[in-house]
């Protein structure tokens, strides 16, 4: 009998009316008996539950309300019809649905959040660059586009086996002899160069240096006597040097060149042999083979000597060295100058050449060469005589080099005296007399003195083809993303578009207060120019979207072997702890949610009496809605402005719209009411309501606590309001196919990515251990407890929170254990988190969100088994057991995971290992690690585990 059974049957015999519950006969007695105890259970249960519906009562009287479900969000890409120019919009609100799963009668509904231009531009290259690592050029285009199921880091490099290293600068297409000064920071010898073959590019073929280079401490000297042709390698257009490597080796072995690393110089040096391109004196072409006059033979103001030279005077920076050599001295007057000049191309004008102080004001009057040296500014091209070139002068603007020409009498010696001469007409006679001196050149030669000078370095696989080591800042990581567009000829055009970055993990930013904002650029033919974004992503910390508007001048250019319209992402220096890692990145791509949205859906009419009752045809109802009541006045100023205070709205449009007829005069006034948890602070005026998201029902107020929408017919509407599937809509990659509503232009849809975040309204059960906390901590983290309670308040998918001790005030970490992702939490997640409970904390604290710190559990044991036989199956069985039960989700002794700070002991893996079939029992079991910090969780390692035969066990236990 039960214990109830039991009493009424005493209870019967007491009273003299024995009901004989314990016999099992079945009769009239009994079928009463039964009767009664089951009412008496029902009465028992509904008194037991009182003290339960109290606490409800009394959370509901606190303001509490069930958290309301949550929506699932996913990345939707769109793919356009083959042959479909770009420019096809896919409208907001657009739905695409997902096959019910097994037991499930109807589609999962999704629907776009924002307008979506669709562009021609597919991603064909992605490459990142590495200044740690020296490397400027990654291959991730597989990885990028998502053709390899892989994530890569965004900014970092990776191994690569070198066969060639390729040196590139516009210096060494200079027509002279050079020499090449590799600087190797002492750590790498430069001997690794020597026995290598050294090799130039003369237009069809890689052919070998004349000389061979010789090594001096840590310096390698190489001379270059041949005409080097320029191309283009991997993208980069210069005059190249190549050495082949005696054997191939890793990147990282490599020696640093330049500016692979700033401890390393690589200089260019080229004697004062070569002549200019052209020379003019004036407006003669000089014959640089002759003697000539600079200035002419009779120098005046105004007189110019023009120099152009291609190979030396359009090298910025450059050590440039002119070396003067004269057949005859000029005689200069004492106020002569000659000033150098060179043609600026940005201020159109000449401007002075900065020639060194030591040359002082050369005249062209030294006995020996004179050699006048200068940094070379930058000088562009002009015209001068019709003959385009990059030029310098020198000119005349003051003095002479002796006066002109005149006639002067001859003098006779007549007697002791000199007379001048009469000539037949009895005339003085005259002779023409000068002291002009011009100097003479003999020669004029251009040289460049040793210049550190910037390189491209590209090292070369034999399978992998090529790495390009940066020939700019070091200092300055880079993503680089090429797109190919559809049709020969289009382009990105001004439309908008969209990029999706599936962000891996969790980037961490170097200062949490300070995210990092990265520096896009795109190529427009001429070099890179900074680009207007719209970034979601917050500097690839979170995964999100980033919205660009392809430039008038955006060009297609070929970097790394590839002609595309590129884009050049570049990351601030120390703006990552963690640094970003990405899964793909995808075009035509934009968010979309797990809702519905009905619009203008009529509740029905209301009757002007209390506590009305309404209900949504669709459930259940997602936050956000707007709810509109009509009314046959508009309301006052003062109702209006608390509507809108309420509302968060900045227009008077947003909160009233007034219908009137053909003759201006107010039909009825829709004005929106707010939504509320309950009626204990609304007052007779307020227009609030009351929604039960779980059923959609809606309540209006009594007249007192809450005003009663006003008589009318089908005057109670839902203007806008969502439902959705909750955590239903946690749906698989390539799970959301379905347009239910065609869109012109669009041939397919797709989500590359699972749909996540998806949850149920609150359970019951769950608000009951929440509301304690709540009254607690009332809505403000002030202490340890308050932050992690405020976190499990922030999202569903928070498993643990724990805010460690710290030492630092103002400082708070708390680390979250996600429900998902093996336990660590995403970026966004994060976010969340971060944003929810700093509105509720002081300004001056400072929170991070922080994963927890996995303790890796590695079990050594030795057991005895019942048959040797199974030894491999209970092998994997006990690994199995383990993993399962150290699993900070779902392990422990409860099954609830493990809490921080808390660790296995051995008794319990003792009695786990024992439990399994085919264990005899455990002979032996390894020391487990210590759990020290307070936001450490257990995690499963790899297991070692040794089985024994019983009788050797049993041996070893019975030896001597």
């Amino acid at each position: 009998l039960s214990e109830l059974e039991a009493q009424l049957n005493a209870l019967s015999s007491e009273y003299g009316f024995p009901l004989e519950l314990d016999k099992k006969e079945p009769n009239l007695k009994r079928a009463l008996a039964e009767a009664f105890l089951r009412f008496a259970e029902i009465v028992i249960d509904r008194i037991n539950r009182v003290p339960d519906k109290n606490f409800l009562a009394f959370l509901d009287m606190l303001g509490l309300d069930l958290l309301p479900p949550r929506a699932a969000r996913v990345p939707l890409t769109f793919t356009l019809a083959s042959g479909t120019a770009a420019g096809a919009k896919v409208p907001a609100g657009t739905l695409v649905t997902a096959a019910p799963a097994a037991g499930e009668t109807e589609p999962i509904v999704f629907e776009t959040e924002e307008d979506l231009i669709l562009t021609g531009c597919s991603l064909v290259a992605v490459c990142t660059a590495d200044s740690k690592q020296s490397i400027y050029f990654n291959d991730y285009s597989l990885r990028g586009t998502g053709k390899e199921a892989q994530d890569f880091p965004v900014f970092q490099g990776s191994d690569f086996a070198v066969k060639y290293i390729y040196l590139g600068c516009r210096y060494l297409d200079i027509k002279a002899a050079r020499t090449v000064t590799l600087n190797c920071p002492t750590n790498i010898p430069c001997d690794c160069f020597e026995g290598s073959k050294w090799e130039y590019w003369n237009g069809e073929e890689y052919k070998s240096l004349k000389t061979r280079p010789t090594s001096v401490s840590d310096s390698l000297n190489l001379t270059v006597e041949e005409i080097l042709i320029p191309t283009t390698i991997a993208g980069t257009e210069s005059s190249w040097l190549r050495v082949e490597l005696n054997a191939t080796v890793s990147d990282t072995d490599l020696p640093k060149i330049n500016a692979v690393d700033s401890t390393v110089d690589v200089l260019i040096e080229a004697k004062a042999n070569a002549v200019p391109d052209l020379i003019f004196a004036n407006q003669t072409l000089i014959d640089s083979t002759e003697n000539f006059y600079p200035f002419g033979e009779r120098p005046r103001t105004g007189d110019t000597l023009y120099l152009s030279s291609r190979d030396f005077f359009s090298k910025e920076g450059a050590k440039i060295t002119i070396k003067v050599t004269l057949s005859r001295r000029g005689k200069p007057s004492k106020d002569l100058k000659l000033p150098w000049d060179y043609w600026d191309a940005e201020r159109q004008n000449w401007m002075l050449l900065p020639l060194e102080p030591q040359n002082g004001e050369y005249m062209f009057d030294t006995k020996s060469d004179q050699i006048l040296t200068f940094k070379c500014p930058k000088v562009g091209e002009t015209e001068i005589n019709s003959k385009r070139g990059y030029w310098i002068r020198v000119r005349i603007t003051g003095g002479d080099y002796g006066h002109q020409e005149y006639l002067s009498p001859i003098f006779k010696k007549v007697g002791d005296e000199f007379k001048p001469a009469i000539g037949a007409d009895g005339k003085p006679i005259l002779k023409p007399v000068s002291d002009v001196a011009p100097p003479l050149i003999k020669s004029i030669h251009l040289g460049l003195e040793p210049t550190k000078v910037p390189v491209d370095i590209l090292v070369e696989s034999e399978n992998n083809g090529f790495k390009v080591y940066r020939s700019g800042d070091s200092d300055i990581d880079a993503l680089y993303l090429g797109f190919k567009p559809s049709a020969p000829n289009a382009g990105f055009g001004d439309q908008p578009t969209t990029l999706y970055f599936g962000v891996e993990g969790s980037a961490e930013p170097s200062d949490p207060q300070d995210l990092p904002v990265l520096n896009w650029k795109y190529w427009n033919g001429a070099g890179w120019r900074d680009l207007d974004v719209q970034d979601e992503t917050q500097g690839f910390t979170r995964r999100g979207l980033v919205t660009i508007v392809g430039p008038q001048d955006f060009t297609r250019s070929t970097w790394f072997g590839r002609e595309a319209f590129w884009l050049c992402i570049q990351r601030p220096v120390g703006t990552y702890k963690n640094p970003p890692r990405l899964r793909r990145i995808l075009t035509n791509t934009t968010w979309a949610t797990n809702t519905q949205t009905i619009r203008n859906e009529t509740l029905g009419s209301s009757n002007g009496e209390p506590d009305q009752v309404f209900r949504t045809t669709r459930k259940p109802v997602m936050t956000r809605q707007c709810l509109e009541v009509g009314e046959p006045e508009m309301p006052s100023t003062a109702d209006i402005e608390a509507i809108m205070a309420e509302e968060r709205a900045d227009l008077q449009e947003d909160v009233v719209k007034a219908v009137r007829d053909n003759t201006g005069r107010l039909v009825e006034a829709w004005v929106r009411w707010h939504g509320v948890t309950d009626f204990y602070a609304s007052t007779p005026h307020s227009r609030h309501y009351v929604v039960d998201r779980r059923t959609g029902e809606v309540r209006f107020g009594d007249g007192k606590h809450g005003r009663i929408p006003p008589r009318g017919r089908n005057n109670v509407r839902f203007a806008r309001y969502q439902v959705s599937s909750g955590a239903k809509g946690n749906r698989p990659a390539g799970s959301i196919t379905q347009l239910k509503i065609a869109v012109p232009y669009v041939q397919s849809v797709t989500n590359w990515e699972a749909a996540e975040g998806g949850a149920d309204q609150e359970s019951v059960e769950a608000v009951k251990i929440r509301g304690p906390k709540t009254l607690r901590h009332g809505d403000r983290a002030v202490t340890a407890s308050d932050f992690e309670d405020l976190a499990f308040e922030a999202s569903p998918f928070v498993a643990r929170a724990k805010c460690p001790e710290t030492t630092t005030p103002g400082n708070v970490e708390l680390a979250i254990l996600s429900k998902s992702n093996g336990g660590t939490p995403s970026a966004e997640l994060c976010t969340e988190i971060k944003q929810y409970i700093e509105a509720r904390m002081a300004p001056a604290v400072t929170l991070e969100i922080k994963p927890p710190s996995f303790v890796c559990v590695a079990v050594t044991a030795t057991v005895a088994l019942t048959d040797p036989k199974n030894e491999s199956e209970v092998k994997r069985a006990i690994c199995a057991r383990l993993d399962a039960f150290l699993d900070p989700l779902s392990g422990g002794p409860d099954g609830q995971g493990w809490d921080f700070w808390h660790k296995p002991s051995k008794s319990d893996l003792y009695a786990l290992i024992h439990s399994i079939q085919g264990v005899d029992y455990v002979t032996s079991l390894g020391e487990l690690p210590e759990v020290e910090s307070g936001e450490v969780i257990c995690s499963s390692a790899e297991h070692e585990i040794t089985v024994k035969d019983p009788k050797e066990a049993e041996d070893a236990n019975t030896g001597p």
